[in-house]
């Protein structure tokens, strides 16, 4: 944090010096100005000189604990400095600092003059210094790391420009409030105004986009320190351009050139611009906090509330959504008459002015009503067991053993004990059960749904039981969604994610995720004993090359291991592990066709195949005897070349359902 003051107000000083006029009529007033100012230039390179010292304290005494004098030992800080990201960018900035200390120390010693562009070399030291600061910091671990490196470094540039100038610009306020120090000040301001503008676009554009990064969901915004440290970040930032744009509206007032007017703006604004640095401060403060905070995406959010909001839950309850849409119309029927008004600058009538605001609080506190659902303070946990084909399966066998006999023994709230409970048991085939959230149903099996008479198995079941129950759960609700699921993709509409499995593979131990940006695959459950099944592996062992040039990377998965395979010399076999893959993926074969036995939870299949895109979704299914599907080669290749010609659309599904 104290690095980042110094480096930005070096930045922002220096540029804005560089804005500054020639020295003008009072000559005095603007070379006294700016030489004050080439002293307070120190200022910035002993903050960046102290921030670098307790960056590597601080850093040493992470690795080695509280020990001072262990921490500062040359056997720790020489492999620090010199082998690791932190090391190289802490050794790069200290290079910075001195090269800067030495070129300011040496424009003092110049004779009298204008120092204006000797601020540049100030500028580009002190900007290097700070932009290279994501190499070693949470942009450098992100699935992008040079375009997010150079954003954060975009960020950074863009706020020393503008926050960093801005003790120079009250400075140069009061300057010229006091006397006409120069008759083009107004000018100057405009400049200073112009920048700033552009940078406000680029920390707005970039610090979307670097959030995005970070953040996953509004539990990570609001339930964990870093979300937290952002949204405290916004509102100074906020505080920062609303008083920013009272000056730049005044500003906008002003004739060109200033004229005898412009001690009367600078009059005006001076307290203005105070508190919009005392804004851009606490701004930069929460940044330097945020740099030192787990980035939300690894950290654990607690949700504080006792409901979220979510449209796509509560939209098939009727008629709460009915509700919820008509309150939600009723607040945009006032906002879009407010901003009409603001717009074609055609005032409202009184009474309807006065009328808007409560409309639109009304309307929008109604649509928040009812569209929200319960919500738990594990609501928006992550999972911290990847979303595997053996979680799964374990999943499936702990519901057999704690759950069939309320929920029944395929799943549709219809057990032996279902009658005696106060509320029906869920059925948990309907499609609401998937837009519960993971954390929802990791709650209910924690502490169980006192209402409807569940009991919590946090004394039975372990952590890592109750969330292959959660991966079970979630893979069995979807299976009653993928009945869609056909031959022939819908183009652009990923959205049923592939449960992930290992295998054994000619070039060493796999999974289904490795296959991912580079192929398509092709899922093929076959039983060993059918024989159309035999003659679809040996059809497929025949196209295997021309199927492999377009990308598409076949894996059989035996339905009944236990038999003697084909000889199948193109095909890879998974041999490990294949019953439980099969369990898993026999969950998601349902068809509108054949939803299965509701007396089991899963579905007696010879033959299916699924086709997963490069991105990690499950695209298309084929069931033999529900059509023709794939029996011809060239239909399978359709399909696989529109999937490896379609761009990302949706990022690829995590490993933990949420």
């Amino acid at each position: 944090m104290v690095f980042l003051l110094g480096a930005l107000g070096a930045v922002g000083s220096a540029g804005f010096l560089l804005l500054a006029p020639a020295a003008s009529a009072p000559a005095s007033a603007v070379s006294a100005w700016r030489l004050m100012w080439f002293w307070r230039l120190g200022f910035f390179p002993l903050l960046i000189g102290l921030g670098l010292a307790l960056q590597l304290l601080a850093q040493a005494l992470n690795l080695m604990g509280p020990e001072l004098a262990k921490a500062l030992h040359p056997e720790v800080l020489e492999p620090l400095l010199r082998r690791t990201n932190f090391g190289w960018v802490w050794s790069a900035r200290l290079a910075a600092m001195f090269l800067l200390v030495l070129f300011w120390a040496g424009t003092l010693g110049m004779k009298r003059g204008d120092r204006r562009y000797s601020a540049a070399p100030v500028l580009v030291l002190a900007a290097l210094a700070a932009m290279i600061g994501p190499f070693a910091g949470h942009s450098s671990g992100a699935e992008s790391p040079p375009l997010m490196m150079s954003l954060n470094a975009l960020h950074i540039l863009a706020a020393g420009l503008w926050a960093g100038a801005l003790p120079c610009w009250v400075s140069w306020a009061r300057l010229n409030r006091v006397q006409a120090a120069a008759p083009n000040a107004i000018d100057t301001v405009r400049r200073f105004s112009t920048l700033a503008a552009g940078c406000v676009v680029i920390l707005l554009l970039s610090g979307v986009w670097l959030a995005d990064e970070f953040v996953e969901h509004l539990g990570d915004l609001l339930g964990t320190r870093y979300g937290l440290l952002i949204v405290v970040k916004v509102g100074f930032f906020a505080a920062a351009l609303l008083l920013a744009n009272r000056i730049r509206h005044r500003l906008l007032e002003m004739p060109k050139g200033g004229g005898a007017g412009h001690s009367g703006f600078f009059a005006g604004v001076v307290m203005s611009a105070r508190g919009e640095l005392l804004a851009v401060l606490l701004v930069v403060i929460a940044a330097g906090a945020l740099a030192q905070t787990t980035p939300a995406i690894h950290d654990q959010p607690v949700w504080f509330l006792p409901f979220r909001v979510s449209p796509e839950a509560a939209w098939d309850a009727w008629p709460e959504a009915l509700y919820g849409g008509l309150y939600g119309l009723l607040a945009l029927l006032a906002l879009g008459l407010w901003g009409g008004g603001r717009v074609w600058k055609k005032p409202l009538p009184t009474p309807l002015a006065w009328g808007l605001l409560p409309t639109v609080l009304v309307g929008g506190s109604g649509a928040l009503y009812w569209f929200s659902v319960p919500a738990y303070p594990d609501t928006y946990r992550r999972s911290d067991v990847p979303y595997l084909a053996a979680s799964v399966v374990q999943g499936q066998l702990l519901f057999e053993q704690h759950c069939v006999s309320c929920h029944g023994s395929g799943g549709l709230g219809d057990g032996k004990q279902a009658a005696y409970l106060p509320v029906p048991p869920a059925d948990l085939s309907e499609p609401h059960t998937s837009l519960h959230t993971a954390g929802d149903m990791y709650w209910w099996f924690t502490h169980g749904i006192p209402q409807s008479g569940m009991p919590g198995f946090a004394g039975k079941l372990s952590e890592q039981d109750r969330w292959d129950l959660v991966n079970f759960l979630r893979a069995f609700s979807r299976g009653f969604e993928a009945r869609v699921l056909r031959d022939v993709i819908v183009p652009r509409d990923p959205w049923l994610g592939a449960p992930n499995f290992y295998f054994d593979s000619p070039a060493g131990f796999s999974e289904l995720k490795a296959l991912r940006e580079t192929h398509t695959a092709l899922l093929v459950f076959a039983d060993y004993a059918n024989p159309q099944s035999q003659e679809r592996l040996a059809a497929l062992d025949r196209a295997q090359p021309r199927l492999q040039q377009a990308g598409l990377r076949i894996l059989v998965v035996p339905i009944n291991p236990e038999l003697p395979e084909p000889a199948l010399p193109a095909l890879q076999i998974v041999r490990n592990e294949a019953r439980p893959i099969w369990a898993t993926y026999s969950l998601l074969s349902r068809s509108l066709a054949d939803r299965g036995d509701d007396d089991a939870l899963g579905v007696q299949r010879t033959h299916v195949e699924f086709l997963v895109d490069r991105f990690g979704y499950l695209r298309a299914r084929w069931i033999p005897g529900e059509s023709s599907g794939w029996t011809d080669i060239e239909r399978l290749l359709t399909q696989v070349n529109a999937l490896m010609t379609e761009p990302e659309i949706e990022p690829p599904p995590d490993d933990h359902v949420h």
